[in-house]
């Protein structure tokens, strides 16, 4: 289904290309639900999809979908 973010290079390479709006997502979640995200394993594939499903899951409250 998500074909961009299969493999560890295409994680890296997504984490590379959007580091700046990860960031901000990562700082935002933390400021809005107050806690201190602790990613396990590879670090790079570890943000990208953590930026994949917050923004899907921001797309998808503003449709009312979620």
């Amino acid at each position: 289904m998500i074909s961009i973010l299969i493999y560890y290079c295409d994680t890296h390479e997504f984490f590379m290309d959007h580091y700046e709006e990860i960031e901000s997502l990562r700082y935002e979640y933390e400021e809005l639900y107050g806690v201190i995200l602790k990613p396990q394993g590879d670090l790079m594939n570890w943000y990208s999809w953590f930026a994949f499903e917050t923004v899907a899951r921001n797309l998808a409250e503003s449709f009312g979908i979620y």
